[in-house]
């Protein structure tokens, strides 16, 4: 088995929009891997098929592969890359399931291997601004300015440093925009930020998409609709087009149905 080979058959599915079959194979794969005492191979495999099931809301399945990636990381005492991507990729979907304490717990196995092995550039920025967005989550803002600005400095000399502020300007300006922290002021402050590095550097960043429901939202709250209804059809388009019809998506739907209304819109499903 050729781990490069399968995952180049399965990206070729999922980018010609055949998620299920793309899913599909990559289970035979595993199953043949983990049949054929493969680790190596069944790892990133079901790092992938964990990533997938995160995105489709499909939680059950997401932590079966979760668990058992986690055993092997124990069973083969991993500790270096492959050991901090699991726990990163696992971290992830606790995230998306509302456990933030064990996403902090499991980015913080990531880090210190990280750190061990003096991981600079994209990785460890990638890693902070997970570690941001957990920290968020647990209501400790303080916290989270804090990783935030280790994931830009971590870019420092790297041109993506733009896309990691604008990533950690978006999850700051979420935060405030959550009724119990909402103060709208540094939200709109944060999320112009965002939005003016995403239009000007990166309009297909799959994170463009929030960026554009929060600036609906804040149009919203400010009495303009029609501005709102519009940020909220970008950003299902961009949903649509990079996770396909997610729970956010039907979410961001279910917004534009309700300003169709009050616009006295007739908008039709998608």
């Amino acid at each position: 088995m050729d781990i490069n080979r399968i995952m180049k058959e399965a990206d070729a599915l999922f980018d010609s929009g055949n998620r299920e079959e793309a899913a599909q194979y990559l289970e035979e794969q595993l199953k043949l891997a983990k049949d054929t005492g493969r680790w190596g191979i069944e790892l990133p495999i079901l790092s992938e098929l964990m990533g997938y099931y995160r995105t489709k809301s499909m939680f059950e399945k997401a932590v079966v592969h979760a668990e058992r990636a986690l055993m092997l990381v124990r069973r083969e005492e991993l500790d270096g890359t492959p050991a901090a991507t699991t726990y990163m990729n696992v971290a992830s979907l606790y995230r998306a399931m509302k456990n933030p304490v064990k996403a902090m717990e499991l980015y913080l196995q990531a880090e210190k291997i990280y750190l061990d092995q003096q991981v600079k550039g994209n990785m460890l920025s990638a890693l902070y601004n997970n570690m941001c967005v957990a920290a968020l989550d647990l209501k400790e803002p303080e916290l989270a300015e804090i990783y935030g600005e280790k994931a830009i400095e971590a870019l420092q000399d790297n041109d993506n440093y733009r896309q990691a502020s604008a990533i950690i300007y978006t999850n700051l300006a979420g935060y405030y925009l959550q009724e119990e922290n909402e103060r709208l002021d540094e939200a709109e402050e944060y999320l112009n930020k965002a939005i003016e590095i995403y239009e000007t550097y990166f309009p297909d960043d799959a994170h463009f998409a929030a960026a554009l429901a929060m600036r609906a939202y804040i149009l919203k709250r400010k009495g303009d609709p029609e501005g709102a209804l519009l940020f909220y059809r970008q950003a299902l388009e961009r949903t649509e087009k990079v996770y396909g019809k997610n729970n956010d998506y039907y979410m961001l739907l279910n917004n534009c149905k309700t300003l169709c209304q009050e616009l006295g819109r007739d908008c039709h499903d998608r």
